[in-house]
């Protein structure tokens, strides 16, 4: 069980130490900031000064309504092209997935039974995990709902096969939930923390439990908002639940019998938020906000973090009611592809001296409520055109006390970077989400530890900074390495490429590899040249046959180095 203070220490740790301060900062005038172009390098781009990055065009580009020679300050309502996105809308978390991602791991499903005595193997499972980056985290409140719809006249009898790993306690949960005649009411509660436990579980629900009728059953996973696999806090190997042979027999009429095999979910099951997200608690671009000690001019517009319906004496707007319905508000950019000298951003892992997110605020974010703000990113590299995931620094910062921060500063270079597919990518692109977050859904005010809500936040004068060095860097003589650089996209489907670097010329060997150590396909065997290779997988082995989703990993050997990548196939 972790403790408070250690949350703490890890949160100290792995944070900046950032001052409250309560003035405005003087920020340089406009033209300071124009980046000086060289002529001496034509192609390299270089640059000096701080880039201030922008919309390419449209709401949110330089010169628009909303925007500054820094960024964007959203004057006068105008929202620049920001907007406040509803969570569980970019992707959804349950899968039907092959158990191969979990053989060989902790969370091992192999002792699932097959239902067809003549199946010789038992491929596929429903998970709540994350296909970009497999886990568990970060806000997740997602449910897989089976439609029933029968008359109860003596009981209803639920079993599974289960595995899971995840934190557990009151910060992540898997439970199980039925609809009857009247609300959805909880059978079963799984909270052990890092359990990995392959376990058969068999529930029952009587008739008059259910008012006669039974409409729904609900397998339900909630996550905090951090301290997660996704935030390497808490990491495992996979993610949060594996279920299989999934049986429902209403009356000891069996009328629901799942084990997944053909890896598509089946009908009648529906993946979807546990509750309404439209309903819930939303950011909110609000001028002439009252609120106590600002930081700043009140007589403009800033994005408002709070609930209207819950105003009080100090805070006239509202402040935020702990869950549930679990606060999850999010203020999310356009797209940031241009500086305010109108270049494109093409930035390099290590060019810039920094590369940060810069934003004013005026905060009380309790650590005793678990409320945190919040950011993610996603980057997009010239190499591939598009974006990557979403990452989140979900266990950012706390204002015990109210405050102000200007600026609150965050560095996004590295997870730009992973978000594009590696630090190896030219970076083109980002989209920048600044959240409040509740962090643990369930301790509320249910301890009566005198916390039912948080004063929230408002947040204004938002800019994603590059600081570039004064002087042009000379080329240097291009030196090879040997190098398996990270197959993009991954995981994928149909195919992979996968790119490598070869420090000298000589007998090469790329291979891919199951999770059982057997090699199932040889992409490359024979005398390579020095530099860049580029090879693509489709999925098959060496006999052409398309192989089942899972785990796999590719294998690079020369007479001198060895080197390997995970990748995940996903058919």
């Amino acid at each position: 069980m972790r403790s408070i203070t250690a949350m703490l220490l890890t949160m100290f740790v792995a944070l900046p130490v950032v001052g409250i301060q309560v003035k405005d900062v003087d920020l340089p005038a406009a033209v300071e900031m124009r980046p000086t172009l060289h002529e001496e390098s034509p192609g390299l781009q270089c640059r000096e000064g701080q880039l201030f990055f922008f919309a390419a065009e449209g709401p949110g580009a330089f010169g628009m309504p909303g925007t500054y020679d820094e960024g964007y300050d959203f004057e006068y309502m105008e929202p620049a092209g920001w907007f406040a996105p509803l969570p569980g809308v970019d992707n959804l978390h349950w899968h039907v997935a092959d158990v191969a991602l979990v053989a060989g791991h902790a969370t091992d499903m192999s002792e699932a039974l097959p239902f067809d005595p003549g199946d010789l193997e038992n491929s596929y499972a429903l998970w709540c995990g994350d296909l970009f980056y497999p886990g568990y985290g970060n806000g997740w409140s997602e449910a897989v709902e089976v439609t029933v719809d029968l008359a109860v006249a003596g009981s209803v009898q639920i079993a599974f096969a289960y595995c899971g790993d995840f934190e557990g306690e009151s910060y992540d949960f898997f439970t199980v939930e039925v609809l009857g005649t009247g609300d959805w009411f909880e059978i079963y509660r799984n909270n052990a923390v890092g359990e990995q436990v392959y376990q058969i579980v068999q529930l029952a629900v009587t008739a008059a439990e259910l008012g006669g009728v039974i409409q729904a059953v609900r397998f339900q996973f909630y996550s905090d908002g951090g301290w997660s696999d996704q935030d390497g806090s808490f990491p495992t190997d996979i993610g949060a639940v594996w279920l299989d042979n999934m049986l429902i027999d209403v009356d000891t009429i069996s009328v629901v019998a799942e084990d997944f095999e053909d890896g598509l979910l089946p009908p009648g099951f529906a993946v979807l938020p546990s509750h309404d997200w439209a309903a819930e608690i939303n950011t909110q671009l609000c001028v002439d906000v009252e609120i106590a000690d600002p930081c700043w001019d009140e007589s403009h517009s800033a994005w408002g973090y709070f609930d209207p319906d819950t105003p009080e004496d100090d805070y006239p707007d509202g402040v935020i009611p702990y869950g549930p319905p679990y606060p999850y508000m999010a203020l999310e950019s356009p797209e940031l592809a241009v500086d305010h000298a109108g270049a494109p951003m093409n930035l390099h892992h290590g060019e810039a001296e920094s590369f940060d997110l810069h934003l004013d605020g005026f905060f009380h974010l309790t650590f005793d409520g678990m409320v945190f703000l919040a950011y993610e990113v996603r980057g997009r590299a010239a190499e591939t055109g598009v974006f990557g995931p979403w990452i989140c620094e979900c266990t950012v910062l706390s204002y015990p006390d109210p405050g102000c921060l200007t600026p609150a500063t965050f560095d996004l270079e590295q997870i730009a970077f992973e978000s594009a597919g590696g630090l190896d990518r030219t970076l083109t692109g980002l989209k920048v989400r600044v959240l409040l977050l509740d962090m643990c859904p369930i301790r509320c005010d249910e301890f009566n530890d005198g916390y039912p809500h948080t004063v929230g936040a408002l947040i204004d004068r938002i800019r994603v900074v590059a600081e570039m060095g004064g002087t042009p860097v000379e080329e240097s003589p291009l030196v090879h390495v040997t190098r398996l650089h990270a197959a993009y996209p991954n995981p994928f489907n149909p195919r992979t490429e996968i790119r490598f670097e070869l420090a000298e010329a000589g007998e090469t060997m790329l291979s891919v590899f199951d999770v059982g150590g057997r090699r199932v396909r040889t992409l490359v065997e024979g005398h390579l040249r020095q530099g860049l290779h580029v090879e693509t997988w489709d999925g098959a082995d060496d006999h052409g046959r398309v192989l089942s989703s899972g785990v796999y990993f590719l294998r690079l050997e020369t007479r001198t180095e060895l080197a390997s990548r995970k990748i995940v196939l996903v058919q």
